[in-house]
């Protein structure tokens, strides 16, 4: 009999921020520091254009402060108005320095605003690292324009 699945708590919130936060109240962001988190950043790009044009800039950034607050960052995905990233960390307060560095310095030099809140998901090794691991991969060939844009979200409207 295994003991380690007694502490297993089956209704883990594992996603937090983005979309699911419209009309809802503040709450904690679930966080790990043993398995990886996938971060999504929605910018307004009415202002600044398109993401990919600040390519260097932002990866720039995003290695500068993934190094100076000790964040692993596995994977990073740009698109046209958003990036991913697959990333690990030490603490929680390490998470909550890089996420205000980053988003207050691109924010500033880009003058643009978030959309929403950082969406973040915990995930799992194995499997799961790996597919969210080629999710922003895809979005970096598709911002890239290597392989072509492909639809995808949690609604689509029917069409016609």
């Amino acid at each position: 009999m295994k003991q380690s699945s007694f502490f297993k708590n089956k209704d883990f919130q594992k996603e937090f921020g983005g979309e699911l936060l419209r009309n809802k109240r503040k709450g904690i962001r679930p966080l790990s520091t043993k398995n990886p988190l996938h971060l999504v950043l929605r910018a307004d790009i009415e202002t600044s254009g398109s993401l990919l044009k600040y390519r260097r800039l932002i990866n720039s950034t995003l290695s500068h402060y993934s190094k100076k607050f000790d964040i692993n960052v596995y994977e990073q995905g740009l698109a046209y108005n958003h990036f991913h990233l697959v990333l690990r960390f030490k603490n929680r307060k390490n998470y909550k320095s890089f996420i205000r560095a980053i988003s207050g310095v691109l924010a500033k030099a880009l003058k643009l605003k978030w959309v929403y809140r950082p969406f973040s998901k915990v995930i799992d090794w194995g499997r799961h690292f790996k597919k969210a691991c080629a999710y922003a991969l895809k979005n970096e060939l598709e911002g890239m324009g290597i392989i072509p844009y492909k639809k995808r979200g949690r609604y689509h409207p029917p069409s016609g």
